[in-house]
């Protein structure tokens, strides 16, 4: 494998003769701007933020060009992308230090974390262009969104409008299996939006498919995703649909075997929200998920080993927004879920969740605190989960500490699987942990933003795949007691010269409180240390250029880095854009015993209709 850090020299030169020379000369601080996020339900005028978060503009997101939600979510610092093959066809999500089981994913609010297993929490008919932004919250949320909140949430918002355009993309790649062939794909999606005096509606169809990159690795895939936001009996209402019917070659994914995979994915929401006077307001949603997988063992013998899932989950929730003079807010409200599976491996199971909530936040003078608890009853058992925010802010920085609590039941496939490579256990108990950070964020120059922090988060019966030999099968176990210690620095300027620079750097250390003897699937696959690089600047002939790397040293498997380039221009009626994956054309794998593709050449276009 060629060095991560000559690799990493060479982005870093590549990105220096790029970019044009800025002007020099210091500039006075200025204000941090303010952000909308998804770190509590208070109203963004009453709430400082007392968390570590990172919010992704559409404009930004734009910029980085990428081909899919998952490789959207690679760029961001501390975000773990784990994926099985490329353009997201299956990928893993994990932030600080947790593993893909404890990240909660939202769509506009809308919980999507699947039942069955979290490798499907990112099947979504969603593409990067779809969305107006993603909020990113490092650490426990369960105070705020329930179970499953145990490393962060991601939050994807989709655009209230869109204009009319056509987006098409054509790939080609070298195939791993034989290198006078070529891996080959393609792309499109349609957007069409609406607006008027009742609100505004748009819709987007997209497919992708490819025929792969090695045997048994091509997809195709199917989406349509509709939003729209209407003026209703004097409030605002947010409607959402979606679905993704995605066939995939799932070659060593779970296990040595050419396996195929097919997932469908629904999602469904409304949300209404009314004020209440001039201060308050009442909210309400309702949503409901549906998720198909059928999996093979084996192409050859498709009978031989099938597993079929069909799960559901739907939610009614309610909130009202109380404000309390004019700098504190409270909210209240409460929570009714309910989750179940119908499948031939994994059996019938329907769990429920009732959940009560509160949250307040005030301010005096350059001091906001925010606190909440949620009380969540279900599978027989109470958990309550507790948060204490502080925050100090002042024109050009700002300083917090937190302190939250977190849990998550484990997934119907760590309770009842039964395969060839791994088992289940229905005696797994509830994972539980406690989350402390403190941080900072400045703004000493004009456009700059340093923004850095430090947690512990002490785990409890943590849920992992185990065994004591090779050959022996996975067997899903409580591993006890763990503690992960972890540090982030993102040093980025939102202007300069019309350049974009962003650096992050993760450092990560998970005590291990395992035997030598046993061999671990997931808990340790985090990077120790994970450097993330993104550089957006002009080239000049109305080019513009986006730089992207990513650098990790592992705790367990092998070290790489990984670069990508996105060139693009306006032209008449729209842009282009070259984008080129993997660079440098490393070898690399994100799951062991799965390769994954080198160097990618994509060329889109996109029409403004």
């Amino acid at each position: 494998m060629k060095s991560p850090l000559g690799q990493s020299t060479l982005f870093v030169l590549a990105c220096y003769l790029g970019i044009q020379q800025p002007a020099s000369g210091l500039e006075e601080p200025v204000l941090l701007p303010p952000v909308h996020i998804s770190a509590t339900r208070i109203s963004p005028e009453f709430a400082t933020p007392g968390r570590t978060l990172i919010v992704l503009g559409r404009e930004e997101i734009a910029a980085r060009g990428a081909s899919s939600i998952a490789a959207l979510l690679a760029s961001l610092p501390g975000v773990q992308i784990r994926t099985r093959g490329p353009f997201g066809v299956q990928t893993d999500l994990e932030m600080s230090g947790s593993s893909f089981e404890q990240v909660l994913v939202l769509v506009d609010g809308m919980r999507v974390n699947d039942p069955q297993t979290g490798h499907h929490n990112l099947n979504l008919p969603l593409v990067p262009e779809d969305l107006e932004r993603i909020e990113i919250v490092y650490g426990a949320g369960s105070a705020v969104h329930g179970p499953d909140a145990f490393g962060g949430v991601v939050n994807l918002v989709p655009r209230t409008q869109a204009a009319p355009r056509l987006d098409l993309a054509s790939r080609w790649g070298q195939s791993l299996d034989d290198s006078r062939t070529a891996a080959v794909g393609s792309q499109a999606t349609l957007r069409y939006g609406w607006q008027g005096n009742w609100g505004t509606a748009w819709l987007s169809a997209g497919k992708q498919r490819s025929d792969g990159y090695r045997d048994v690795t091509d997809f195709d895939q199917d989406r349509l995703f509709g939003h729209a936001r209407l003026q209703a009996a004097g409030g605002q209402l947010n409607l959402q649909a979606g679905v993704e019917d995605k066939a995939f070659g799932a070659n060593d994914f779970y296990g040595d075997s050419p396996s195929k995979e097919w997932t469908q994915a629904w999602l469904y929401s409304a949300q209404y929200q009314r004020p209440l006077g001039k201060t308050n307001s009442l909210s309400g949603r309702t949503y409901y998920r549906r998720h198909r997988d059928r999996f093979v063992w084996t192409v050859e013998n498709p009978t031989l080993s099938e597993n079929r899932h069909l799960s559901h989950s739907a939610a009614i929730e309610g909130h009202l927004n109380l404000t309390l003079g004019s700098k504190s807010q409270l909210v209240t409200g409460g929570e009714i879920a309910r989750r179940s599976i119908d499948s031939n491996n994994l059996g019938q199971h329907t769990r429920y969740r009732h959940a009560l909530f509160a949250e307040y936040s005030g301010r005096h003078r350059e001091w906001s605190l925010q606190t909440g608890g949620r009380v969540d009853l279900g599978d027989g058992q109470i958990d309550f989960s507790p948060s204490l925010n502080l925050s100090y802010q002042r024109p050009y920085s700002r300083f917090y500490a937190s302190l939250s609590r977190a849990f998550r039941a484990p997934s119907l496939t760590e309770l009842y699987l039964k395969s060839r490579a791994n088992i289940g256990n229905p005696d797994l108990e509830t994972e539980r942990s406690w989350w402390y950070e403190i941080g900072t964020e400045l703004s000493p120059l004009s456009q700059l933003h340093i923004q850095s922090s430090v947690f512990l988060r002490d785990e409890n019966n943590l849920v992992d795949y185990i065994k004591e030999a090779e050959a022996d099968p996975w067997t899903a176990q409580n591993l006890g007691e763990f503690r992960t210690l972890g540090a982030q620095v993102q040093v980025k300027t939102t202007s300069w010269k019309q350049i974009h620079p962003s650096l992050s750097y993760t450092w990560l250390d998970k005590e291990r409180s395992l035997a030598p003897e046993l061999l671990s699937k997931y808990v340790f696959t985090h990077p120790r240390h994970h450097l993330t690089l993104n550089l957006d600047h002009p080239l000049g002939a109305g080019l513009r250029a986006h730089w992207q790397g990513a650098v990790k040293e592992r705790e367990l498997g092998d070290d790489y880095a990984l670069f990508s380039l996105v060139l693009s221009r306006q032209v008449p009626y729209g842009r282009a854009q070259l984008r080129i994956d993997n660079l440098t054309d490393a070898t690399y794998e994100e799951i062991a015993g799965v390769p994954l593709p080198g160097r990618w050449f994509t060329l889109e276009t996109q029409f403004d209709l």
